[in-house]
């Protein structure tokens, strides 16, 4: 951990050692979202109820007694603990040590820790500040959280726009800039309807793979309440292009792509295994294809067509 959260942290031994510390509030909200549920304890109260509103249209309530699969403990962490990057560095830029037994984590106002042995958690630790920084520092760990969760189970956290018919999904992606944001704005004008256009949870199940909405969006904001999850019929690799096609990705191809918009856990050497044979597996099951579309949204009525739709 010698060069770990430099950025960040004034030494993230002195703050992180003890895995534990002093609870924000006696407070917790449950997110029950796949891999779940997900228990974040030691809240107070402004931070707790802004959290509730965050995650109303997509969490839904856990029955009296239910026990968390994934237990987060919350803890106060003085100022003096952290580097003021605030004015370089932006809201969501992370720094992760990945080892074999866990991963530690590290921004702006705060730092954490996630293992997976005996069984999953984590520990983090949040400086004062504005509930919407507090909430951000949530997030940013839930995504780790999530995202290493879903891999044990065989799936994935994938970067990428979700959208359904109510009976179809499919699931797209592509580089920074491809056109996630697009295609679900095109899919909402033909009558479809958006899970996420920044991330979806694809987890197998019976007959497939399944697609669960991730409690976070892009630009398009949450656009669509708790459901559970959707059976995946096709996964499209995003090219803007001046006319609208399909082309079926070669398996590797599909798989290289794939792994790049696989985040946090596709830089974790000791993970990359599991993530390969989770990524084939899903490959195997729905083939991908380049999805070539313009802006005419008539690349829809080509979707509705498709091999795999």
């Amino acid at each position: 951990m010698t060069d770990f959260a430099t950025d960040y942290l004034v030494s993230a031994g002195r703050l992180m050692s003890t895995g534990t510390g002093e609870p924000r509030g006696d407070n917790e909200i449950i997110i029950d979202f796949a891999g779940g549920p997900y228990r974040f304890s030691g809240l107070e109260s402004g931070l707790a109820q802004s959290l509730q509103r965050r995650y109303a249209l997509l969490r839904t309530p856990c029955p009296s007694g239910t026990k968390a699969q994934i237990h987060i403990n919350v803890f106060r962490a003085e100022s003096h603990h952290f580097v003021d990057t605030r004015p370089r560095l932006g809201a969501y830029d992370i720094d992760i040590d990945y080892q074999e037994s866990g991963v530690c984590v590290a921004a702006c106002d705060f730092a954490g820790s996630m293992g997976w042995e005996p069984e999953f958690g984590g520990t983090l630790w949040i400086a004062d500040g504005q509930i919407e920084v507090m909430q951000t520092a949530i997030e940013n760990f839930f995504r780790v959280a999530a995202a290493y969760r879903l891999l044990d189970l065989g799936g994935v956290l994938l970067h990428s726009a979700g959208v359904t018919d109510d009976t179809r999904t499919w699931i797209f992606y592509g580089k920074s800039g491809a056109g996630k944001s697009t295609i679900s704005r095109l899919g909402a004008k033909s009558g479809h309807r958006v899970l996420s256009d920044d991330m979806n949870a694809l987890v197998p199940g019976d007959g497939g793979f399944h697609v669960h909405q991730f409690p976070f969006s892009g630009e398009m904001g949450q656009t669509a309440g708790a459901r559970p999850g959707r059976d995946l019929c096709g996964i499209m690799n995003l090219i803007q292009a001046p006319d609208n096609r399909l082309a079926t990705a070669r398996p590797s191809e599909a798989l290289g792509t794939l792994v790049i918009s696989s985040p946090i856990v596709n830089n974790d050497p000791s993970r990359c295994e599991r993530l390969f044979t989770n990524l084939s597996r899903l490959v195997e099951d729905t083939p991908v294809e380049y999805l070539m579309f313009s802006l005419d949204g008539r690349c829809w009525d080509l979707i509705g067509k498709s091999a795999t739709g």
